[in-house]
């Protein structure tokens, strides 16, 4: 398979290079090929954006999607953020340093798999708006785009 092989994966590789987005990588052990990956986007409003979630579609099916974004985005890429990207509002701890970092992300309702995964593991629907969004994609089988978002909380 090629990578970095149109307009759009050029210009997410190049925000990686640009330090605009944080990338993980899942990679077979045996094989060594790239079997997925996915991108975070920092933003100091404290909403980060996931994107470019990416699993081989040979691949698909095996959990690595799951181990993209519960271990590869909410286990080795939150922690690199810095206190400008998390929403300290609702502050948890004592340590000024801690808050949430909250995750948000797009996707189509029609995206069935993947949408299950993101409801799976904790991702609700980001606004009233696009709870109904998804209550009505879900009623007439339309492929509409809703918005996802989950807080994790970094200490």
């Amino acid at each position: 398979m090629k990578f970095l092989n149109s307009e759009r994966d050029f210009i997410a590789a190049k925000s990686v290079v640009d330090k605009k987005h944080l990338c993980v990588v899942a990679k077979n052990k045996q094989s060594g090929v790239i079997v997925g990956t996915a991108d975070l986007e920092p933003n100091s409003s404290g909403k980060n954006i996931v994107l470019n979630v990416y699993v081989r579609p040979d691949q698909r099916g095996n959990g690595i999607g799951r181990t993209l974004m519960m271990e590869g985005i909410e286990q080795i890429l939150i922690p690199q953020l810095t206190i400008d990207n998390l929403d300290n509002d609702n502050n948890v701890g004592d340590d000024d340093d801690s808050g949430a970092a909250v995750l948000s992300l797009d996707v189509y309702t029609q995206n069935k798999p993947a949408l299950a995964l993101y409801l799976k593991i904790g991702y609700e629907p980001s606004s009233p708006v696009h709870a109904g969004t998804l209550a009505l994609a879900n009623t007439f089988n339309a492929n509409l785009m809703v918005s996802l978002s989950k807080r994790i909380l970094v200490v």
